[in-house]
């Protein structure tokens, strides 16, 4: 039976982007009420695409099919052989 896997991967500067959620909400702050648009927030914070890149040949490499990339390239969802996820993931 396959194995069925979901990676999250780390937002990028999550320093800054923990300031600038912080700054949105405080009143007090010239940034209160400000939105970002989804391509900024990918520019700044989403992972790099030759990360996720990365991490899909490793999962590849390891036998394991089916890899999908979500638009935000936060989450990988995979499929395969449990020897070949535990081999990827191990």
């Amino acid at each position: 039976l396959p194995v069925d896997v979901v990676l999250g991967l780390r937002w990028r500067n999550a320093e800054t982007l923990e300031r600038l959620l912080r700054a949105l909400r405080d009143p007090r702050s010239p940034e209160y009420g400000r939105h970002l648009s989804a391509a900024e927030f990918e520019r700044r914070f989403a992972p790099r695409a030759r990360d996720v890149a990365a991490v899909v040949r490793h999962l590849r490499r390891a036998g394991v099919r089916d890899v999908t990339v979500s638009p935000s390239r936060v989450l990988i969802t995979a499929s395969g052989p449990a020897g070949a996820v535990e081999r990827a993931l191990g």
